[in-house]
């Protein structure tokens, strides 16, 4: 169970659990197809099927100033769920 993150950081040993198909907890059984996305400081130009997940190619998004970064959407395995879906993402 993750917490309510009040920071903007979220611990590595927090994620661990959205690797465990086995735990099951009734608020992830949501409707729909489970994603996560990655912030880069690279460009992803092809999909990357890792066997476990999907990670796409990736989206340049120009930030104010000089700043860029590139995102890139993860299809998580459905027994991910919706429900903290980012933590597979993070880990």
């Amino acid at each position: 169970m993750s917490r309510a993150v009040t920071a903007d950081h979220v611990l590595f040993d927090e994620c661990i659990d959205a690797f465990r198909r086995e735990q099951k907890d009734s608020t992830s059984d949501f409707m729909g197809k489970s994603k996560s996305y990655l912030l880069t400081a690279f460009e992803l130009n092809q999909n990357r099927d890792l066997g476990i997940c999907v990670v796409h190619l990736s989206i340049r998004v120009h930030l104010p100033g000089t700043y860029s970064a590139f995102i890139s959407v993860v299809e998580n395995p459905d027994w991910v769920g919706t429900h903290n879906s980012h933590l597979f993402g993070i880990a």
